[in-house]
């Protein structure tokens, strides 16, 4: 998935860590014939500017924080203090590295992309909610919104992909209208039964900004490449992914255009990762469920996840990488009461096939039990391990 010569650890190692939210679907028995997590209605089967997608995922029922996630993980080599750059050794195992990848990524993402839109009561919801999902699918903010302060509702679940961030839960439309205008905000129609909000945000930039509304989730669009400040941008004014020097997307690519193709997605009107091709629904199914989860599929770098608001980062450097010649791969990490378990799933073009020695060694390879199954072009593996007393709870 053209992450060849380039590598997912790699990236993980340079991602700021920022405040975030994100649920799962249910463990249960593994097989291979599982369907795709309910989350996966929202994944595109691309991404907005070339073939390659990339999503992360993240359901906070059962992980209270990024800290405690941390404190939990089975390794005192914590994937979230690297500093940017550093160069990961061999050895690293991707089942944790990747999965906590998608943690950081969804961290930054979500904490950057909300909070733009400059409009204080969702961002404090946010904030709020992220310290409290611990208390399960009733859970509401830790603070009580002041009087005449809207009540937006509550959070379960965070999606992050390359064109929108999707927050899943239940939500008070009226609350979040009432907070849009008065962040200057405007109705702007409906798409897909969704209210449809657009205005200037707490950036300047060259395009409006827009979210949509319903009861069960808001969706904020991500600005195109080259709608931030110079910080994300070459000496010579061009921007990597060749957009106008003066920062403007194409007309055809706007930010409502991204929020209603993701709404679109969720319709099942444009096509979803899920569908994409039979190797990318496999591979939702055996290891998209989960906690935290990551995927990536196609002519995908991982220099470009950061889109947008996200900034143009770029990753100098190659370090190992799990798979370097894959179509495509999904990790998931979920958190038991006595054990962490992992899963991934890959998929090789149709003239290769997984080197079982490779994915032995890089993926799983610290986990108390890991089981590996290479079939054709598909590998699939699983990992457990048994959390300590100081770990449980």
């Amino acid at each position: 998935m053209a992450l060849r010569r380039r590598t997912l650890l790699t990236t993980a190692a340079t991602v700021p860590l920022a405040a975030t939210t994100g649920c799962t679907d249910g463990f249960g028995v593994r097989t291979d014939a599982r369907d795709p997590p309910a989350y996966a209605r929202w994944v595109p089967a691309t991404g907005p500017e070339n073939d390659g997608t990339y999503y992360t995922y993240v359901d906070w029922a059962g992980i209270d924080d990024v800290e405690s996630l941390e404190e939990d993980l089975p390794t005192d080599d914590s994937p979230f203090e690297r500093a940017p750059g550093e160069v990961i050794e061999e050895g690293v195992d991707a089942l944790i590295a990747v999965p906590a990848l998608g943690v950081l990524l969804t961290a930054f993402g979500v904490g950057v992309g909300v909070s733009i839109y400059d409009i204080d009561p969702l961002w404090e919801f946010l904030d709020e909610n992220a310290g409290s999902v611990g208390a399960g699918p009733d859970r509401v903010p830790t603070e009580t919104p002041e009087d005449g302060e809207p009540d937006v509702g509550s959070l379960e679940a965070t999606l992050l992909t390359g064109r929108a961030i999707v927050l899943e839960g239940s939500f008070d439309v009226e609350g979040v209208e009432a907070a849009a205008i008065d962040a200057e905000f405007e109705r702007a129609g409906t798409h897909r039964d969704a209210r449809m909000y657009e205005g200037e945000g707490g950036m300047l930039l060259p395009q409006r900004l827009s979210f949509a509304a319903r009861e069960e989730a808001l969706v904020f669009g991500l600005t195109p490449s080259g709608d931030t400040s110079s910080e994300g941008t070459p000496s010579d004014g061009t921007p990597s992914d060749g957009t106008p020097a003066d920062g403007t997307a194409p007309d055809d690519d706007t930010v409502r255009s991204r929020v209603e193709h993701i709404l679109d997605v969720e319709a099942g009107e444009r096509e979803r990762l899920a569908d994409r091709n039979g190797e990318a629904g496999w591979a939702l199914g055996r290891a998209g469920h989960g906690q935290v989860v990551f995927g990536a599929w196609g002519d995908f770098d991982p220099d470009e996840v950061f889109d947008g608001p996200l900034g143009g980062r770029d990753v100098d450097g190659a370090t190992p990488e799990p798979l370097p010649d894959s179509d495509g791969e999904v990790y998931s990490l979920t958190l038991g009461e006595s054990e962490l378990s992992g899963d991934m799933a890959a998929a090789y073009p149709a003239d290769e096939t997984p080197d079982r020695e490779t994915v032995e060694s890089s993926i799983g390879n610290t986990a108390d039990e890991q089981s590996v199954d290479v079939d054709d072009r598909r590998v699939a593996v699983t990992g457990t391990w048994e959390l300590g007393t100081d770990q449980q709870g």
